[in-house]
């Protein structure tokens, strides 16, 4: 694996778009984690959403969504104990989806050079398990001390770098 480092922004998360398109565009594989919203396509590009909507394992995931969204309907159409089987066929089979869907955003993040996050999606259940060799705080003079820990707690090490705010950020579009 590259050597990664996340880079966590007190910002909003247009602002870690920018970021990450600079990144990308000094040739650095860097990612957004976060909700995407509705950026434009150049951003879209720069998420992690993306990356996954390209993986050869999405379309088998979305089949298996499908599947389990019309087991879901046909359970509510049953009663007593088929219905309580079917339920549980439905609960387990979201839980396995779920784990999936981690497991692939797991090796995505894991395959890039950088990751790049709000403090607060820095807590995302795909960042959880990750932890990085540095973590960057950017404009960390409008973080506060608890949303600075989410992304604190991602560090492997003691090495963590604020980054002091230099301005406005210029705009992502």
């Amino acid at each position: 694996h590259p050597r990664r480092s996340a880079s966590a922004s007190a910002s909003p998360l247009s602002l870690t778009l920018t970021l990450t398109l600079h990144l990308r565009s000094q040739g650095v594989d860097a990612v957004r984690v976060g909700r995407p919203g509705r950026p434009s396509p150049h951003l879209w590009d720069a998420t992690v959403e993306a990356r996954l909507a390209d993986h050869p394992d999405q379309a088998e995931i979305e089949a298996q969504r499908q599947r389990l969204q019309q087991l879901r309907a046909m359970a509510e159409q049953m009663a007593g104990e088929p219905r309580a089987q079917a339920e549980k066929l439905v609960r387990d089979g979201w839980r396995q989806l779920h784990q999936r869907e981690a497991e692939l955003t797991a090796e995505l993040l894991g395959g890039c050079e950088v990751v790049v996050a709000t403090l607060a999606g820095c807590g995302a259940s795909s960042m959880l398990p990750m932890r990085f060799p540095l973590v960057v705080i950017d404009e960390a003079s409008q973080a506060t001390e608890p949303r600075s820990c989410i992304a604190l707690a991602r560090a492997a090490g003691t090495l963590c770098s604020p980054c002091p705010d230099h301005g406005p950020s210029p705009s992502p579009e």
